[in-house]
């Protein structure tokens, strides 16, 4: 099966602590600005360069529905290959947003790598993200270790833009906000 995926054309500025230099347009004539080729290569690369090599996260749904006719979606995170023994801070970068802003300042990992508010064993209370996307609007987020040595990074679309035909499938992710 073939996979195609289309970053929706978007101008943001962003900033360039996570992508690595690249040759562009002069900006003159060209079909794409600056900003929007980094916008689309930040989400199309978001977990390969903002992850630690060999630490991964997982958005394990929780729940689904609706909620003054507006679809709401949880998530449960998880990590492996990054240490339970120190806390992180949780970092969310919306598309909205020209740079991550912090969301928890201190996080912790389970044995099993959930992402839980306490040390304390069992995982109580455990960290649910729910969000209230708009269609095909993607969720960054990054663990980020208070050395920044260790870096986790989540990339997740609750409301796909999806499409099927003769075995290929497509999908459009947002840029920005409509």
């Amino acid at each position: 099966m073939n996979q195609l995926t289309i970053l929706l054309l978007a101008t943001s500025t962003l900033i360039g602590w996570l992508l690595p230099q690249s040759p562009v347009g002069s900006g003159q004539g060209d079909e794409m600005s600056r900003d929007t080729q980094k916008s689309i290569q930040l989400i199309d690369q978001w977990v390969a360069l903002g992850s630690t090599p060999g630490a991964s996260a997982e958005m394990r749904e929780a729940s689904r529905g609706q909620q003054n006719g507006k679809l709401i979606v949880a998530y449960d995170l998880y990590v492996t290959g990054a240490s339970s023994k120190h806390p992180y801070s949780l970092l969310q970068w919306p598309v909205t947003e020209p740079e991550p802003g912090l969301i928890m300042p201190e996080v912790f990992l389970a044995a099993d790598g959930r992402v839980c508010g306490t040390k304390q064993s069992g995982c109580r209370p455990p960290i649910q993200l729910v969000f209230t996307p708009a269609k095909g609007e993607p969720f960054r987020l990054l663990l980020m270790s208070k050395d920044r040595k260790t870096r986790v990074a989540a990339f997740v679309v609750p409301d796909p833009i999806t499409g099927v035909d003769q075995g290929c499938s497509v999908e459009a992710i947002r840029a920005t906000v409509k």
